[in-house]
C-alpha cells in the first residue's frame, strides 16, 4: 500500500506566488532593470516591468494547465494577483525614483568628480558629462596637470590650480573620482 502525500491548497498558492516573484526578478535582471538608469526612468521603462510580469504569469499558467491543477486556482484570484503584481512593481519603482531624487538633492547620494587636465581630452570629457548628464554626478573642480594653470576655464568650469592644489582639494573635500 502506497501513501501519497497530497499537498494542501495553500501549498499551490505559495508555489504560484514564489514562482511569479522569482521569475519576475530573473526577467527584470535580464532586462537590466536594476541599474540606476532604469530606476531613474520608472515610467519610461515600465513596459519592461509589464512584459516581465506577463511572461511570468504565462509561464505559471502553462504549469497550471500542464499539471492539470486549474480547478484549484480561481480565475478571479489569478487576475487579482496579476493586477496587484504589476501595480506593486510600478508603485515600487516610483517610490524608489522619488527616494533617490530626494537623496540626490540632499547630497547624500552622489558622485563628485575632479578633472585633472585642461587639454582636448578633458574638454571632450566635460562636454560628454554635460551632454549625458548622468544621475547624481557632478564635476566639483577642474585642475591643470601643470603646476601653474595655463587656462582660466575649461567648458565653463573654472580651473582651480595645478596638481598640488588638486591634492589639497582632494584631502579637504569629498572627492569620489579623479579623472586624469
Amino acid at each position: 500500500l502506497f501513501v501519497v502525500n497530497v499537498p494542501s491548497t495553500v501549498d499551490y498558492f505559495v508555489f504560484a506566488i514564489a514562482f511569479v516573484a522569482i521569475t519576475t526578478i530573473l526577467l527584470l535582471s535580464r532586462a537590466d532593470m536594476y541599474t540606476m538608469g532604469s530606476i531613474m526612468r520608472p515610467i519610461g521603462r515600465s513596459d519592461y516591468l509589464i512584459v516581465a510580469v506577463i511572461t511570468a504569469f504565462l509561464l505559471l499558467l502553462t504549469i497550471i494547465v500542464t499539471l492539470q491543477v486549474y480547478d484549484i486556482f480561481p480565475r478571479i484570484w489569478l487576475f487579482s494577483f496579476f493586477v496587484a503584481s504589476i501595480t506593486a512593481l510600478v508603485i515600487n519603482r516610483l517610490a524608489l525614483w522619488s527616494l533617490f531624487l530626494r537623496l540626490g538633492s540632499a547630497g547624500i547620494v552622489g558622485r563628485r568628480l575632479v578633472v585633472l587636465g585642461t587639454g582636448e581630452q578633458a574638454r571632450q570629457f566635460l562636454k560628454r558629462i554635460e551632454t549625458v548628464n548622468p544621475h547624481f554626478t557632478t564635476v566639483s573642480a577642474v585642475f591643470d596637470s601643470d603646476t601653474m594653470p595655463s587656462v582660466d576655464q575649461v567648458e565653463g568650469h573654472r580651473v582651480m590650480g595645478g596638481f598640488q592644489a588638486m591634492l589639497n582639494h582632494a584631502r579637504t573635500n569629498r572627492v569620489d573620482d579623479i579623472v586624469i
